[in-house]
C-alpha cells in the first residue's frame, strides 16, 4: 500500500483563508504519513492526535462562518464533520489498542478521500453562499477568525 504524500492533495476553494486552514490541515496530515512510513507507533499516534485536534478547531472556525452568514445546510456541514471527527477518534482508538498496521488503509485512503469530497462539495458550497450573502463581497473579508486558531 503506497503511503505517498499525494495522496493528501486538497483541492483548492479558491479561497486564501479556507485554502491556508487547508494546507495545515495537509502538512499535520503528512505528520501522520511520515510516522507510518517511519514505522513509529508512537510518533503516529502523536502526530494523529494533532491531527485530530487541529481538524476540531478548524471545524469550529468554519461553524463560525456558516452561522454568521445563515448558511441554509449549517446542520448538513456540522453532522459532516461530526462523522470525520466519529472516524478520525476510531481510528486513533483501534491504533492505540491493535497497532497501526490495522488502519493503514484509512489512514492513507479513507481519510484522504472523505477530505477531499467534503472541500469540494460542503466548504465549496459554504464560500458560495457567503459570497451570495454579501453580494460579491470577497469571501476573506468577511471570515471572523477565533484567536486560537490565527495563532496557530
Amino acid at each position: 500500500m503506497e503511503m505517498a504524500k499525494q495522496k493528501l492533495n486538497f483541492p483548492s476553494v479558491d479561497d486564501p483563508l479556507w485554502d491556508e486552514q487547508h494546507n495545515m490541515l495537509t502538512e499535520h496530515y503528512h505528520d501522520v504519513v511520515d510516522a507510518l512510513e517511519a514505522n513509529d507507533q508512537n510518533k503516529a499516534v502523536a502526530a494523529l492526535e494533532k491531527f485530530i485536534e487541529s481538524n476540531s478547531l478548524h471545524f469550529e472556525w468554519e461553524k463560525l462562518q456558516m452561522e454568521d452568514t445563515g448558511f441554509p445546510f449549517f446542520r448538513l456541514h456540522t453532522a459532516d464533520h461530526h462523522l470525520a471527527e466519529l472516524m478520525l477518534e476510531g481510528v486513533l482508538e483501534r491504533i492505540v489498542n491493535q497497532g497501526f498496521e490495522s488502519q493503514k488503509k484509512s489512514l492513507v485512503e479513507d481519510i484522504p478521500e472523505w477530505f477531499k469530497n467534503h472541500i469540494d462539495t460542503m466548504d465549496r458550497i459554504s464560500i458560495n453562499h457567503v459570497a451570495q450573502v454579501h453580494h460579491g463581497a470577497d469571501p476573506q473579508s468577511l471570515w471572523r477568525i477565533p484567536p486560537e486558531i490565527k495563532n496557530e
